[in-house]
């Protein structure tokens, strides 16, 4: 199985979710092409990169588009989602947020990061957004979530009855929501960072993926560790000229994880070039 290593984390891990966890994980990776990271096929899109970046050779406006390269399936992406614990969920959405808010007003930061789901309902919203992709045979995300995204929606209605002096009898109707908002919330938090990928329609920003799809910061390294190693200076050089500065620290910060899962999995020499960024 292709699972990227947790990062660390300060939270005590809880064995009910653990284990709650590695039963979706097993689950999930059993689903045909779900395979990711270290354990799928090697991707070798150096060389494409390479031959498209001497093509514009001289275009001051040219940038390798990388994101375009390894995008992951809706099973793969499934998959990562059931391979996160919540200590490493947490861990990214920290670590986004500390980049995000850089040098703002602390209670600005806390603020933010109160917004990030609480553990019992990040596996619970984990639980039904893989069910229902499931369900769906792993086709059209939106249609698939839909019903959990909106779940906050539906209502259920409580009728009461009391005596008051004066008036009678006095019915009145309470519209209840029949789940938890936060859990409602918790989906949606997870929706575009883990499922969403980029729209056929380009209805979201590359920065916007670059920024916040977590699949894409982990795995958007794999596609070019194939034969880096053995590309000379001038080639390393090309190819890290076409990167725009934000897609630069983007598959630096991939590299990294990539070259802790690689070991992990006793991949060991491509875990060296993912740890080889002389060039970049």
């Amino acid at each position: 199985m292709g699972r990227l290593t947790p990062l660390d984390s300060a939270l005590q891990p809880n064995p009910d979710l653990a284990l709650y966890r590695q039963l979706y994980s097993e689950l999930y990776h059993a689903v045909p092409g779900s395979t990711y990271g270290p354990g799928a096929a090697p991707a070798t899109m150096l060389q494409s990169v390479l031959a498209e970046a001497q093509t514009n050779a001289g275009n001051v406006l040219y940038s390798s588009e990388l994101w375009t390269h390894n995008q992951g399936s809706l099973a793969q992406r499934a998959a990562f989602l059931a391979d996160t614990d919540y200590a490493t969920f947490r861990a990214r959405e920290l670590a986004a947020l500390n980049v995000q808010y850089q040098g703002r007003p602390a209670a600005q930061v806390a603020e933010a990061g109160s917004l990030i789901p609480s553990a019992g309902d990040y596996y619970l919203a984990c639980s039904l957004l893989l069910q229902a992709l499931a369900a769906n045979g792993y086709s059209n995300v939106l249609a698939a979530v839909r019903p959990v995204l909106s779940m906050w929606t539906l209502r259920s209605v409580e009728v009461q009855q009391e005596q008051v002096p004066g008036r009678g009898w006095v019915v009145s109707q309470t519209a209840r929501p029949q789940v938890p908002v936060s859990l409602s919330l918790a989906a949606g938090y997870l929706y575009q960072p883990y499922l969403w990928g980029m729209p056929s329609n380009r209805s979201r920003t590359v920065a916007d993926y670059y920024g916040r799809d977590r699949y894409n910061q982990a795995t958007l390294a794999y596609p070019y560790l194939q034969g880096w190693a053995a590309a000379s200076a001038v080639q390393k050089a090309l190819f890290a000229d076409t990167l725009a500065p934000w897609v630069r620290v983007a598959l630096l910060d991939s590299l990294a994880t990539a070259a802790l899962a690689l070991r992990g999995a006793g991949a060991i020499a491509t875990a060296e070039a993912a740890r080889d960024t002389r060039g970049l």
